[in-house]
């Protein structure tokens, strides 16, 4: 990823789109955990997406956040 700032952008502005959408949520998830290393933003966006959308794939990866 060469521009991590824009990226961060790209997903604020999606979330805002189609707030609906967990696969933009995961995306984010993704985003902060492994390439921000910011977990607290990381688990943030499992929490808000999972009030959005009411993802199970979303709930999964906040129950097994810790793992490796």
């Amino acid at each position: 990823l060469k521009d991590a700032a824009n990226a961060e952008k790209n997903f604020t502005q999606a979330i805002k789109l189609w707030p609906k959408e967990a696969t933009i949520w995961r995306n984010a998830y993704d985003f902060y955990r492994h390439v921000k290393k910011d977990d607290a933003k990381a688990k943030e966006m499992l929490q808000k997406g999972i009030e959005q959308t009411k993802s199970q794939d979303l709930q999964y990866l906040l129950d097994h956040y810790s793992e490796p």
